[in-house]
């Protein structure tokens, strides 16, 4: 295991949310301390029970204070390849980004019985910055 160090505040800039001050102390909430311990504690045995118990106690703290929230990556073409029509055959399946090179896009649309509304300012149009919406007629 790699960078488990980097998982909790156990240095002056071993996290990137949160760094100690120019004397090198770090200000720990409670729940930070305990992150700290658990990693700690990972760190300094080689028994897979203390690592998993350890872990454990971490991920139960992390999660219940939300102390950084992370990013799922989903494969983009998925979620497309399920919704949109008109996706020729040969398009890459696994793009992240879908482009003239692969699609045109103004000929793809989602069939209405797919559609589950959920636009997010229905009957509105995009107005200049600073001024209000446009009611789309």
């Amino acid at each position: 295991m790699q960078g488990i160090s980097r998982l909790a505040l156990t240095g002056p800039a071993t996290a990137t949310w949160q760094y100690a001050n120019a004397k090198g102390e770090l200000d720990l909430l409670p729940y930070e301390q305990k992150l700290v311990d658990d990693i700690t504690a990972f760190n300094s045995t080689q028994d897979a029970a203390t690592c998993a118990d350890a872990m454990k106690d971490y991920q139960k703290t992390f999660t219940e204070n939300v102390n950084a929230v992370g990013l799922t990556a989903y494969r983009g073409a998925l979620i497309i390849n399920k919704h949109f029509a008109n996706i020729p055959l040969g398009a890459p399946l696994f793009m992240y980004n879908w482009t003239e090179a692969n699609i045109i896009r103004e000929r793809v649309f989602m069939p209405a019985d797919k559609q589950i509304g959920a636009e997010p300012h229905p009957g509105k149009l995009a107005a200049k910055l600073g001024e209000s919406t446009i009611i789309a007629e």
